[in-house]
């Protein structure tokens, strides 16, 4: 199967024809996938028909699947899916005070998936099944282009310092009841670089998650937090910017 990849704009994004995602990929067909992602580090695969399983199986040729770990969210039928969503598995409309609903209007705010594991996750696999007509996109950040930007002060000022990632973070920033102790538990704060170098690109990014970051290293928390809402792609800085209400991830 020979694919064709269409990039969509200078600062990410391609477009990627000549695929059936929903049928078993050949090793030459996952690799080539692989080097367009890390040369363009969002893929889209348009008029994609896909089965849970088929969205799964797909997303295993890149590696180990996470499972989430909250139940409230995580599919109970096929665990490895993170269900964003705002009607239960049977289709149930959720009422929007509903705790999973309010906990998902975070995705408005500029994150990056899975941060606050040791390991965090190399990416992430959206299916769009039914969305909106009109607003709700999804928007993507370039990092490496965003530290390449970063004033020489800022980022002389971040260099070498850790940010702490904590998932219970969120729920304080939306005002939601606070995790569980078995959450908790299996999901403790982590420090992760405020730099990180690729492993595959070798190219370094700013790696900040704004809806889990509460701490900077070697900073007292207020001026922690300041300086992660005035980061370029934090929720204090998207006023400025041409963002659209919807989902938002660093890359």
């Amino acid at each position: 199967m020979t694919i064709k990849v269409e990039p969509l704009q200078s600062a990410l994004g391609a477009r990627v024809h000549g695929v059936d995602l929903a049928a078993p990929v050949a090793p030459a067909t996952r690799d080539a996938i692989h080097a367009a992602w890390m040369e363009h580090l969002v893929l889209v695969f348009p008029g994609q028909q896909l089965t849970d399983e088929q969205l799964v199986d797909f997303a295993g040729n890149f590696g180990e699947l996470e499972v989430f770990h909250q139940k409230i969210i995580k599919s109970q039928r096929v665990p490895q899916i993170f269900r964003v969503a705002n009607t239960d598995e049977d289709g149930k409309l959720l009422p929007p005070g509903n705790l999973t609903v309010r906990q998902l209007s975070s995705a408005q705010l500029w994150h990056t998936d899975s941060s606050y594991r040791p390991v965090p996750s190399m990416g992430s696999l959206l299916y769009g099944i039914e969305v909106t007509r009109e607003g709700g996109e999804t928007l993507f950040s370039n990092m490496y282009a965003v530290l390449d930007a970063l004033p020489p002060a800022l980022a002389a000022r971040i260099e070498g310092r850790r940010a702490r990632h904590d998932f219970g973070y969120l729920r304080i920033l939306r005002d939601l009841p606070p995790v569980s102790a078995e959450e908790a538990a299996a999901m403790p704060p982590v420090w992760q670089p405020l730099v990180r170098r690729h492993s595959v690109t070798g190219r370094r990014s700013l790696y900040i998650s704004t809806i889990y970051n509460d701490e900077v290293e070697g900073m007292s928390r207020q001026e922690g937090r300041a300086l992660i809402a005035s980061s370029p792609g934090s929720p204090g800085a998207m006023s400025s910017s041409t963002a659209t209400a919807g989902a938002r991830a660093t890359c």
